[in-house]
């Protein structure tokens, strides 16, 4: 009997004594933490996951992480362990914590493919008693109809023989010992935004889900747990989270063109108008988003509104505008050649940062892979450096920061890792270029410096 068709008292204690079995379906970026946590908590964890090499990292501790320093002593004690065999994983379960990935494909239609691939698993052999948390970011009544499902084909009955809930993931992916370049909200307050610090919302099927679901993350998440009436809701609060993201980014892009063309720099706008203590919250320009939320989870309901007859005008607007955003930045760079008398074809062009955000080395969906595509088809020859990437993965085969400068013509600085501020220097690196040229993407050099020492400095936000 699994903890959902145990009495509340007993359940409870089950929790509370770390007597709970639980599978993490899902052992990347998200679902690696949320195990690695739970574990630490005193929970026996098992990650169930299809990449052969991801499993044989884990369980060897060679994962670079957040949380990497906790994960040789819970592999060495067993508390933690990944395999490729569901069944093995799920075996004696009483709670399984979904981090699969949900993605889009090329036409912007919404791919559930690999969570349905977990579910159609789950119904061919799953144990009456289990609790089903799901953290994938999911368009809104999915997971009602993932529990539909596996009530329709295991024989179970949803809020009486297992549970659903949904507890979407809230994870800011750094590195360990990372540092923020720019000062943010972080700083200002004092909180670090590592996992198990930030607050969680939970909706479920039933009032003893949200229950138990509550008590479980309340275990391992020392923040707010913040239950809300319904999955539909749960799924919604984390769709509006990203779509507000992407339109705030979308409008201070959208704004940073309007103003550079006007001469005026839009960090010293929006720092100005962030002296107002009320409704006004900053983003900044930039090559454009990346990840696998921001870029992705709009169309979700974009996709949803459509259907009932609807036109997100705004939502499609946003996407546009930040996916406009490396052709800008190319743009930028034809200019300053030019100035220079050189054309992008031909040229030696320099990408500082291939992940999609700072001090990270995750490229999923980064919007420097756009700008290097845009670039290599007008001719460019292409020499990317991102440190952290290549510590993590060697494969992408980057040039070290070192060698990244030698006879280039430009520089991009498409993302502002903290170790290009302590390592790069205008000084130093200008005798090593061919063409002394900057296109500044995330405000990292002082444009009057970098024009006193003779560069030709274009920058996202900057005066034209």
């Amino acid at each position: 009997m699994g903890i959902f068709t145990e009495s509340e008292e007993k359940s409870n204690e089950k929790i509370k004594k770390r007597g709970c079995r639980v599978c993490v379906a899902g052992g990347g970026t998200i679902g690696l933490p949320v195990a690695t946590l739970i574990s630490n908590a005193g929970f026996q964890t098992v990650i169930f996951d299809t990449n052969k090499r991801r499993v044989e990292s884990i369980n060897k501790a060679q994962v670079v992480f957040e949380y990497s320093n906790l994960l040789p002593k819970l592999i060495k004690t067993k508390k933690l362990r990944a395999t490729l065999d569901f069944k093995k994983a799920m075996m004696g379960s009483d709670i399984l914590v979904v981090c699969v990935p949900t993605q889009i494909t090329k036409e912007k239609e919404v791919d559930l493919s690999k969570l349905m691939e977990l579910v159609n698993l789950l119904e061919s052999g799953m144990e009456e008693g289990l609790l089903i948390s799901i953290e994938s970011t999911v368009p809104i009544g999915t997971c009602k109809k993932i529990g539909l499902s596996i009530e329709k084909k295991s024989g179970f009955r949803l809020g009486r023989d297992f549970g659903i809930s949904h507890v979407p993931e809230r994870y800011n992916p750094v590195l360990p010992r990372e540092k923020q370049v720019r000062v943010g909200f972080e700083e200002k307050t004092g909180n670090r935004f590592t996992l198990h610090k930030i607050p969680r919302v939970v909706g479920a099927s039933d009032k003893k889900s949200l229950a138990l679901t509550v008590k479980f993350y309340s275990s391992f998440i020392k923040a707010k747990i913040v239950p809300v009436s319904s999955l539909e809701i749960a799924e919604a609060v984390k769709i509006t989270e990203n779509i507000f993201r992407d339109v705030n980014i979308a409008l201070v892009n959208e704004l940073s063109k309007i103003y550079s063309s006007l001469g005026l720099d839009t960090f010293e706008i929006i720092n100005g108008a962030s002296s107002k203590p009320f409704a006004f919250l900053p983003h900044f320009p930039s090559l454009g988003v990346g990840g696998e939320c921001i870029p992705v989870v709009p169309w979700f309901l974009i996709r949803q509104a459509e259907k009932i007859g609807l036109e997100p005008k705004l939502l499609k607007i946003a996407r546009e505008i930040n996916d406009s955003m490396p052709s800008y930045v190319a743009d930028l760079l034809e200019k300053a050649l030019k100035a220079n008398g050189r054309e992008i074809a031909g040229s030696n062009i320099v990408v500082l940062g291939l992940a999609y955000k700072a001090n990270s080395s995750d490229v999923r969906l980064s919007p420097s892979l756009s700008l290097i595509e845009i670039i290599k088809k007008m001719g460019g020859k292409v020499r990317i450096c991102d440190p952290l990437v290549e510590k993590v993965n060697p494969s992408f085969g980057l040039t070290s920061l070192e060698k990244a400068f030698q006879e280039a013509d430009a520089v991009i600085m498409a993302v502002d890792h903290e170790v290009f501020r302590k390592k790069i220097n205008l000084k130093k690196i200008k005798p090593q270029l061919r063409t002394p040229v900057i296109i500044d993407c995330k405000n990292f050099f002082r444009k009057e410096e970098a024009e006193l020492l003779g560069f030709t400095y274009k920058g996202v936000g900057k005066p034209d």
